[in-house]
């Protein structure tokens, strides 16, 4: 059975069984909740987000990958609208400290980082590539993020959790 048709099974079998999934509703707020894992090679994954906002906290700038969503929202009962809490000054700069190999992992696949102009250049074909649906660097938000940032220096580059207002009203927290 495919992976989509498996996560399909599944959310019929709770909704026809009255089987209630807990949406998370309580952001993270120190490093310790939002390192997942660190893996041999030094990459971290972490349980945040990464988007960017103007200079009046209005997002500017947050990859839309809501097809991968559709079951989530399904299963917590989740509208399409998007909700935003940056982590404090200081976990954000550990998080960005912490992701540096990976971003730089992602430019470099993509060219040669020489200067200014070619991270410029890196940054703008990662752009392309995301805005013509590319999904490979769903789960990149933050190698995504920087690329945004790279193009538009006047932009706030920042983290936190993410995720959508349930039908309740209440937010439910699918990244940090």
């Amino acid at each position: 059975m495919a992976v989509r048709d498996m996560e399909r099974y599944v959310i019929d079998f709770t909704k026809k069984n009255n089987i209630i999934f807990p949406k998370s509703t309580i952001p993270k707020r120190t490093f310790k909740e939002v390192l997942k894992s660190k893996e041999k090679e030094g990459d971290i994954q972490l349980d945040a987000h990464c988007w960017c906002e103007d200079k009046e906290g209005n997002v500017v700038f947050d990859p839309d990958y809501d097809d991968k969503f559709t079951l989530t929202k399904e299963m917590f009962n989740l509208t399409n609208e998007k909700c935003y809490k940056k982590f404090d000054p200081l976990l954000q700069k550990l998080c960005f400290k912490s992701v540096e190999k990976q971003v730089q992992k992602v430019f470099n696949e993509v060219g040669e980082q020489v200067d200014e102009e070619t991270n410029r250049n890196i940054a703008k074909e990662i752009l392309d590539h995301i805005e013509e649906g590319g999904d490979q660097l769903f789960n990149h938000c933050f190698s995504a993020g920087i690329a945004y940032k790279t193009c538009n220096p006047s932009v706030n580059l920042v983290c936190g959790s993410a995720g959508w207002i349930g039908k309740d009203g209440e937010p439910h927290w699918e990244y940090g």
